[in-house]
């Protein structure tokens, strides 16, 4: 502020994970399977769930799909489990 810039809102997210030392197996219950959202892609779903998880009333799916076009977006880490 004192160089004369202003804050004018948040500007990004940028998370890093060691996972080195987790233990990143597991076993899905009988009828489950991880697929990626891609492959799932039930936008009302995951609308739903972050708004119920994250208790995030204004999330919509124009901002889950403007997620899904930002330059760092992975789509083979977007995965779901789901029951079928």
């Amino acid at each position: 502020m004192a160089a004369g810039f202003r804050a004018d809102g948040h500007e990004s997210n940028v998370r890093t994970y060691a996972l080195q030392q987790h233990d990143l197996s597991y076993d899905l219950p009988p009828g489950c399977r991880m697929l990626s959202f891609q492959e799932y892609s039930d936008y009302d779903s995951r609308v739903k769930l972050v708004k119920d998880a994250f208790d995030k009333q204004s999330y919509s799916e124009a901002r889950l799909r403007s997620l899904q076009n930002s330059p760092g977006y992975q789509p083979e880490l977007d995965l779901v489990v789901v029951n079928l």
